[in-house]
């Protein structure tokens, strides 16, 4: 499994489709697959990684923020504050570039988790941004779609 980039025209068609709802419960495969998914998201320091970034037509993402790992299938964001950060986002799937992204400061998210049970989580701040943030990759869309200013870096501490 590798992760898809917008610098391939084929995988950019890909990462910009919208993503099919799963039937719960997991089947076997799907639930197979994302520890396969958190390996990948970690070893390219990601902090969340969505099933079509890796090709799969799937609704599911998985992340890990502050040590706590989510795995997340057909999520809806239920509710969300009206305040509004903007703040600097990168992403796998757009190698070398970060931009700066309005969000949502807090969202109420409901999804099912890996063992077919529907949770809500209240998210606030990074959390949330990573969860709107991999909501909009199952939606097809990039961060760069909404990014108010894009930059090039040359590595993860340089802009």
């Amino acid at each position: 499994m590798k992760i898809l980039t917008v610098e391939n025209e084929k995988e950019e068609k890909l990462l910009r489709q919208k993503t099919k709802e799963i039937e719960i419960p997991l089947d076997l495969k799907i639930k197979k697959i994302i520890p396969e998914m958190k390996e990948i998201m970690k070893k390219n320091d990601g902090v969340g990684l969505s099933a079509n970034q890796i090709g799969l037509p799937w609704r599911f993402f998985v992340a890990e923020y502050q040590n706590k790992s989510y795995v997340l299938i057909n999520p809806k964001i239920l509710k969300h504050s009206k305040k509004i950060i903007l703040a600097e986002e990168g992403c796998l799937s757009v190698p070398n570039f970060v931009g700066l992204v309005s969000r949502y400061e807090s969202i109420i998210i409901e999804a099912f988790n890996s063992n077919n049970k529907k949770i809500k989580i209240k998210a606030k701040n990074m959390l949330a941004r990573i969860f709107q943030h991999e909501i909009d990759h199952l939606d097809g869309i990039i961060f760069t779609d909404k990014a108010k200013k894009i930059y090039q870096i040359n590595n993860k501490n340089e802009k």
